[in-house]
C-alpha cells in the first residue's frame, strides 16, 4: 500500500527526471556545452539506496524553449532520445517524432502516418543511431527507417514478431 505522500514524492521525482531529460544538465566535474557530449550517457539512481537528493547530483539546469510549429506540436513526450546533436521527441499518440537542435529549433518532423509504402499506422516506439531513426509499426509488422539528420524515408523492414520497444 502506497501512501498519498509516497505518491506525491514519486510524481515529483518523475517530473524532475522528465525535466532533467528535456533540458539537459551539467556534469559535476565538467560543463557540457552541446547535445553531442551527452550521447550514450545515463545516470542510474537506486532510490532505495540513495543517500543524497537530486539537488546534490545536478549542478545546473538550463531551460531550452522548444519551437512549436503547427507540425511540431507535441501532445505527450512518450520517449526522448538525445543523439547526433539533436533531441528526438516521440509523441506516440500523434504518431510523430520531432527533432530539435540544441537551441530548441525544429530541425524536422517524421509524421508519415498512413497506409502508403513509406508510412506507418502507429508508432509503438523508436530508436536512433548515427544513420537512422527506427520506427516500430506493430499494426503492419514493420520497422520503417528514416534519415536521422533530415527525417527522409530510407527503407522498410518486415518484422516477423511484435516489438514493444527498441533501444
Amino acid at each position: 500500500c502506497i501512501s498519498i505522500m509516497g505518491i506525491k514524492v514519486l510524481k515529483v521525482f518523475y517530473a524532475g527526471m522528465i525535466l532533467f531529460l528535456l533540458v539537459g544538465c551539467s556534469a559535476c566535474r565538467e560543463k557540457q556545452t552541446s547535445l553531442d557530449q551527452q550521447d550514450g550517457q545515463s545516470w542510474p539512481i537506486d532510490l532505495a539506496k540513495a543517500k543524497t537528493s537530486l539537488r546534490d547530483i545536478i549542478g545546473d539546469i538550463d531551460f531550452v524553449p522548444l519551437e512549436m510549429t503547427d507540425e511540431s506540436v507535441i501532445f505527450k513526450a512518450d520517449k526522448i532520445v538525445v543523439k547526433n546533436g539533436l533531441m528526438y521527441v516521440g509523441d506516440f499518440r500523434s504518431s510523430k517524432v520531432v527533432a530539435f537542435d540544441e537551441s530548441g529549433s525544429v530541425k524536422f518532423v517524421v509524421n508519415q502516418k498512413g497506409n502508403g509504402p513509406e508510412e506507418y499506422l502507429e508508432i509503438k516506439s523508436f530508436a536512433v543511431d548515427d544513420k537512422s531513426i527506427y520506427v516500430i509499426d506493430n499494426y503492419r509488422h514493420r520497422l520503417n527507417l528514416y534519415d536521422c539528420t533530415t527525417g527522409k524515408y530510407q527503407e522498410t523492414r518486415v518484422l516477423p514478431f511484435v516489438v514493444w520497444d527498441i533501444e
